[in-house]
């Protein structure tokens, strides 16, 4: 299952981001 780490890393990266951005823009209002 080499494939599925191949896209577990820039998942996990994205999801973080998207976590920052959502939590971000949420503390803005």
């Amino acid at each position: 299952m080499h494939a599925g780490s191949d896209w577990h890393g820039p998942l996990r990266c994205a999801v973080r981001l998207w976590r920052t951005f959502a939590t971000g823009a949420d503390a803005q209002g």
